[in-house]
Formats: structure tokens, sequence, C-alpha cells
């Protein structure tokens, strides 16, 4: 985004030529504008085009910049919070920092034929010769950029960047030597090295690691002018390549002239493959932050980083800070990559594998020691991905009378998901029970193996390990519960209430019907917990495997029915209570040998747990649509959210169904439509204006014209409305105003203006001259529109046609003799005419 200037001009086939100037508006196409706010304020953004010095003379270019930010309440108040500036002093004058790096020059290429090892390639596309990514993907850099901040006062940044590669290499010559290359053939990576001995093996060598626009140096000043912070960066050159892209048809050309026979190429390339050797990286940065009082105040923090030989992964890096006293702490970071290539492999980023921390007191004469150090070790999971499995604190260097924290980390067998950890210190164990699809935590269990326990509260995504048949929701029928909240006119009884607590039952029931209608059997029915619970007429439950002889703690919930529980050699039961018509059991149920638990009965059921006794299982029941519904300690007390709308939460209660908090949302209502102005062609046209708003509004069309209409007139919230306008054959622009009004009273208008039909034409030949009776001469007409013809004072004048529509011609005879002068008029749809002037010398005796 950024470089559309909506410019055709420009031949087709020459590559210099095109019109290619910034263009403001068109390039702030597609770029964020605002950003609204449920408070009734939003943000606006206000941008400029990159402008640079060229010939000391400031100059557009490509891109955009942010100018100025300001805040709305909402109210029509508006106010700037932040504004950038990008000119820096040059000799008592204020010019622009911007640093263009590269110019890109475009071309239009044509399509044609070309054999190649017997493959016909066809080549249509624009593309950029000299490409925008020369310099790191930055064709422009601003040496200085200062931003005001209402709350934070002014400050200035300088940057200080790599203008050209001479900065960094000097005038000699690249040495390629110690480089290594890739080989890319039929989409298989070959990951062997080889080196560059003079020669590679098609093509000439390229060097496309250019340092131009890298950062040097970092310079930040507060309004005073006092330094606050600086930052240095320094650089080496990688010594490897990109892997190549395989074969690659490369044709930049054009033709000599317009004409498409001659096909003569003044420029023409192949191109099999791309090669890039070498580019920066950073090797060392350094921060420093200053007192702003006192600079001989200071913190300097240098961050060194080595690199893996023969890809661009960091192995390891050092971080050393330090004050104006000398006093230092360093931390050591290697990466998994030096020794384990697995990482890349498993296209992970680096793996931090050690870290050691270590300090220094300049004061008290302490020399540099080791205070920590942390090591990561690394396995695969059930589905061969790189994970790590444990994780070691030492207090000093890493070795075992030093070992103070030793965590191993446990994954789920099937789906490899990360599922607990086991303190192997004290032997705790602490596992967690995922949802179906591994994006949140069900349940959370002290003092347990993850294959002893099971949760699930039937919501459909959450099975927790217990096998059940039934499905408890679609992803369809939580799109018609959004659909439903969505279109909530009937719901809401004043203007800018919230839809009511009875609408957000009535969504809920919309819901439950959808999931009954898409299933094969309704197995769920409406929960207590959650929006669901298990219906045990239709289906049994069975736990997983329980291994050995051991007591487990089994709980729910159930109403209307009975629940049995079978394949146990001992059932007793430990607690029981009710609530909302719903009882709760809690049994200590024992086995003898491996087996499983089944559950059946005729009740409804939910809230299922088990894990072993004496451990401890605490559980939560997230809404994908709202967050969490309900939590449950490890005693079984819940507490129960419940949310508005908006997804706010409005309301929480104790495990008796008792308010604990209520909340109301006063909001401010905010309304806005995102232009104020639509312009349409003469024909008939449609626009979509979005409107942004929390509230009921109208729209309507000053004075009715005929011409103009609405696809709504009314509306709720968010919502496009769509302005379609009639064909505008008269001879001049006209213009209406929409008004869009809220329920608070809020109004905004749009200006909008069609333009009218104009004719494009022509007549040829625009004289004529008769000297005989009966002579006939052919006027041709070009034109878009229709058309008449008339004449002046010459009478004897004929005409073959009088009128006509687009292209024609007609002929014009003198019929008697005449002599003198006159006009044809053509007269066109628009109104416009064009005239031929006729002149006539046929005297009497010519005939």
């Amino acid at each position: 985004m950024g470089f559309h200037n909506a410019n055709s001009s420009g031949t087709l086939y020459e590559i210099m030529g095109a019109e290619r100037n910034p263009s403001l508006t068109h390039a702030q196409a597609n770029t964020l504008k605002s950003i609204y706010y449920t408070s009734g304020g939003y943000d606006e953004f206000e941008y400029e085009l990159n402008t640079y010095m060229k010939n000391d003379v400031e100059t557009e270019a490509g891109g955009l910049r942010i100018k100025n930010v300001y805040k709305n309440d909402g109210a029509g108040t508006r106010y700037l919070v932040k504004s950038y500036d990008y000119t820096e002093q040059v000799n008592g004058q204020s010019i622009s920092s911007g640093k263009l790096f590269t110019e890109p020059v475009y071309s239009k290429s044509f399509t044609s034929k070309i054999y190649f090892e017997e493959k016909v390639l066809d080549d249509h596309r624009e593309y950029a010769i000299l490409p925008l990514a020369d310099a790191m993907g930055r064709h422009i850099c601003y040496g200085e950029v200062t931003t005001t901040d209402i709350d934070d006062g002014q400050i200035t940044t300088k940057f200080h960047v790599f203008e050209d590669d001479q900065s960094k290499f000097g005038t000699g010559s690249l040495d390629l030597s110690g480089h290594k290359w890739y080989y890319k053939t039929n989409d298989l990576y070959d990951l062997s090295p080889r080196a560059i001995n003079g020669s590679l093996p098609f093509g000439s060598k390229s060097f496309n690691g250019s340092f131009v626009g890298y950062p040097r140096k970092i310079e930040i000043f507060d309004q005073r002018g006092k330094q606050l912070n600086s930052q240095d960066f320094e650089y080496t050159l990688n010594k490897n390549t990109d892997y190549t892209r395989g074969f690659t048809s490369l044709m930049t050309g054009y033709y000599t002239n317009n004409s498409v026979s001659e096909k003569s190429y003044k420029t023409y390339s192949w191109g099999f493959y791309t090669l890039s050797l070498g580019y920066p990286q950073l090797e060392k940065k350094t921060t420093t932050i200053y007192d702003a009082e006192d600079i001989t105040k200071s913190l300097t923090t240098v961050t060194e980083y080595s690199y893996h030989a023969d890809h661009p992964l960091p192995i390891k890096t050092i971080t050393y800070r330090s004050d104006e006293k000398n006093n230092a702490r360093v931390q050591e970071t290697s990466y998994l990559f030096e020794s384990d290539s697995r990482a890349y492999y498993a296209n992970l980023l680096t793996l931090p594998k050690t870290r050691t921390s270590k300090s220094s007191d300049e004061e008290t004469g302490t020399a540099l020691t080791t205070l920590s150090t942390g090591v990561t070790e690394y396995g695969t999971n059930a589905l061969g991905k790189l994970v790590p499995v444990a994780t070691k604190q030492y207090t000093g260097t890493a070795t075992a009378d030093l070992l103070v924290n030793d965590v191993s980390y446990l994954y789920d067998v099937g789906t490899g998901r990360a599922v607990g950890s086991k303190n192997n210190m004290t032997g705790l164990l602490t596992v967690t029970i995922p949802d179906d699809n591994g994006q949140y935590s069900l349940a959370s269990v002290v003092d347990a193996e993850y294959a002893e326990c099971a949760y699930t509260s039937f919501e459909g995504h959450d099975s927790g390990r217990w096998s059940y048949e039934g499905t408890a929701s679609t992803p369809q029928c939580d799109q018609r519960y959004q659909d439903c909240l969505a279109d909530n006119n009937d719901c809401i009884e004043e203007e800018n209430d919230p839809p009511s607590q009875e609408c957000l039952e009535a969504c809920r029931q919309t819901k439950y019907e959808c999931v009954a209608a898409t299933q094969k059997s309704a197995y769920q029915v409406a929960g207590l917990f959650g929006n669901y619970a298990f219906d045990l007429n239709n289906g049994r439950i069975t736990s997983p495997t329980i291994q050995g002889s051991k007591e487990f703690r089994l709980s729910y919930w159930y109403k209307d029915g009975t629940v049995s529980i079978s394949s146990l050699s001992g059932n007793t039961l430990l607690a029981s209570r009710t609530l909302d018509g719903w009882t709760y059991e809690e049994r200590e149920i024992s086995r003898a040998s491996d087996g499983v638990i089944y559950i059946t009965g005729s009740a409804s059921i939910d809230e299922l747990k088990l894990y072993p006794s004496g451990a401890e299982m605490t559980t939560s029941i997230v809404d994908p649509i709202f967050g969490t519904a309900s939590e449950t300690d490890v005693n079984n007390n819940t507490i129960f959210y419940t949310y508005d709308a908006a997804g706010r939460l409005s309301m929480i209660r104790d495990q008796n169904l008792d308010v604990i908090t209520a909340k109301q949302y006063h909001i401010a209502p905010f309304f806005n439509i995102l232009t104020t102005s639509a312009n349409f062609s003469y024909a008939a046209e449609d626009q979509r204006i979005a409107v942004v708003s929390n509230e009921r509004w109208s729209v309507s069309v000053d004075g009715n014209p005929g011409w103009i209409s609405l696809s709504e007139n009314t509306g709720t919230f968010n919502c496009d409305v769509i302005i379609s306008t009639a064909v505008n054959n008269g001879t001049s622009t006209r213009s209406a105003t929409v008004r869009f009004t809220s329920a608070s009273g809020q109004i905004r208008t749009l200006a909008v203006n069609q333009g009218f039909y104009k004719g494009s034409f022509s007549v040829s030949p625009r004289s004529l001259s008769f000297t005989e009776t009966q002579e006939t001469h052919t006027v041709e007409v070009l034109s878009n529109t229709g058309w008449t013809v008339t004449s002046d004072n010459i009478s004897p004048l004929y005409f073959s046609e009088t009128e006509g529509l687009g292209n024609g011609n007609f002929d014009v005879t003198l019929e008697a003799r005449y002599v003198g002068q006159g006009l044809i008029t053509i007269t066109f749809d628009d109104g416009s005419d064009l005239t031929i002037f006729v002149n006539a010398n046929a005297p009497e005796g010519d005939e």
C-alpha cells in the first residue's frame, strides 16, 4: 500500500515514460484511517507522502508516512495527541531529512512465446527493473524524526543509516571466499553447502546483500535537547546465500516502436536462479540510557550475537549491562541450533538452550561471578515436533550440587499437546486437560498422572478424555447465535439499551435448536454449568482406561432420571446436594484391575469429573462467544459468570446462584459515517457508505430527488447503506444531501454529486464548396451520442440523413442554382454542436 497513483499514462512498450509520480489521494487507499472504541470515542490518523531532497529541492516519493494522530470524544471534540516532523536543520534552514536509496524504474512487458528446451514460455506482467526492495525493503529513510506527544512532550529521534555500501566495504572488490550456496531442484532442497571457487553453476555472481538503509546509530532527545538514550549497531556480512528458487524465466525489454509485427528487442536476458551472496546480520548492539539531569550517570547494555556457520540463525547472544561505576551484569544465552539442527527442520524459531547470569561490583572489588544458569532440554512429542522436555536452574555453574529447580514437561501421547509438568525436586505433578482443539484448559489437577484424569461439561469441544456419543455444537450453530445477537431490534425496549436477558436466552435457545436439528440424535440438553448437558437416554459414557488398583473420585450433576455406574469393585457416596432442580453426587470408587468405567441411565448429566483420591481438580467452562462461563474450585464450589450482548461481564453468582456482583454499563452513544462525500459519474452507479454506531439510526435524502435511492432507511449498530443513482441525461452536474440521524440526535451528512453525460464527437470535412448543381459531398460524423443536421439559409441543400446515433455519415447535395454562403449545424444530444461552412457558386446557366 502507499504506492498506487491511478495514473494510466505512459507508453505500453517503453520501459521509461510511464507516469509514476506519487498521488497522496490514491496512495491512502486501503490504509487505516480510524479506530472506534465502545466508549464512543475514536482515533484518527493523518498521512502524508514521503519526501527527500533532490538537487536541493524537497521532492515527494512513493509511500506514506504518519503525520498526525487525533482523538475524538464522539461528541464533536477533536484534539491532536501526537504529531510527527521529518525535517532537520541544515545551515539554518529546515529541510526534509529523507534519504532516497533506490528509485525504481518500471516496465510493462509484452506477451511473447520463446522456445527453450522444448518448452513454450509466456511472459505478460508488469514488474520493476530496479525494485524498491534493493534497500532492505526500505526505499527511503529519515535522518531525524521529531514527535510531539500531548502527554510525553516533544521527543526528537535522530537516525544515522548506511547510505551506500562504500561506507562498509570501502572501494575494494567484495571477497566471496568462504561463501556458500544451496541448490534447489524438483522442489527438494539439497542442504549440502558447496563452496564458491570463483564460479557458480549457472549465470554470473550478484551481490544483493546491501547495508543501505540499515541503522548505524539512533539517538533520542527530549524537548530541552537533553539526550535520553542512544543505540549503536554493528553488522557483519553473513557468508550464506538465500536458497535458490529453481529455474526462473526473466525477460526485460521493449519493442523499438509500437508496431507489434516488428518484434525487435532492445534488451533481453534469462535468469536461471535467484542467488544472494550474503546479507547483513546484526553483530553488536549497544544501548545507553542517560539520566537527563546528569548525563554522567548512565546504564549501558551491550548485546553481541554469534551465528551458525551454514544458516542465518543465532547460536549465542551475550548481553552486558553496566552503569557509570562499571558495576556489571552479564547474561549469556546459547541456542539449540548450536548442537541440534532439528529446530531448523521443524520450522521453529531459534530455541534457547542455556542462559547464564553473571555480575560484578566495582566498589567492593567483586569479580565477574556466575549467579545462575538455566538449561533447557529438548525432545520430540508424539507428532515428531521438537518441544522442551525439561528445564533446570542452578545457583551458579551447571553442576549437580548447585541444582535448585528441575522440571520436566508432559505431552499427550496421542495429540502431542502439552498437558502438564513434574517438579523432579519434590515429585509434585500438575496436569492440564485441554479442550479438543487445544485452545484452552478445561481442568487442572495437582498430584495426579494425566492418564488418571478426565473431565467434561459436554460443550461439544471438550470431551476431556471421556468417550460419549453425540456432539454438542457445530460452527453453523455458533454463527446462528451471533447473527441472532446482531439482529436484535426486537430485543431492545428503549433506545440505546443493550439486549435484554430474555433476548440472550432466546438467542441461546436458537443455538440449542440448531444443534438438535443438525445432529442425527439430539444427545445434548440445556446444562446447568454451560450451554449443554448429556442425555443418558440416548447413549452411554465411557472413561479412559484406569491402570491397576487405585481409588478415585467421581462427581457429577444430574436431573430428571437416574445414573448408574458399572465395572467397579467399590462405590461409596461421599456427598450430595441439590441446586435449581439438579442433584450433585460425589463418589469414591475403586478397581481391582485395569479397565474402564461405564455411566448409563435415564437422567441428564453435567460436570463429569474423574481423578485419583487425594488429588485436587479445578475446572472451568469456556463459552466460545463470551469467555469463562463458570469456575469450580477443589471443594466443588462454583462461581457463575453472565455476560451482556457486547461480551461484557454483567453478573457473578455463587454456587447457590445468589448474586455476588451485578454490573450495568452506561456508554456514551457514538455515531459516524466513514466519508462525507460521494461522487458519481453520469451513469447509474452504486456506492457503499459505512455507518459506525452503537445505537439506532435513520437515513434520508433531503428533498427526495427522484434520481437517488437508498438500500436502507433505518439501521442498528454498524451497517452499510448502498446509495444508487440513475443516469444523468442532463447537461449539468446535480447534487443532493443524504442525512444520517442517530437515536441520540447526532446528525451526519453526505454530499452526493453526479456528473453529466459529456459527448465525444467530430465532423469531417468542416467546409464544403459547390460549383454546380447536383454536386454531392459526403460528411463523416464520429460520435458517442445522437445527433441532428440542419442548415440556416441555403434552401437548395438536400441531406440524405437529418439525424443519427453514434458514428455515421450523410450526403449533402446542391439541388438548384445558388450563389452564396451559409452553415450546416450538427447538434449532439448533450447540447453541443459543430458547424460546416458552405460556399455555393452555381449561377444560372450551370444546369
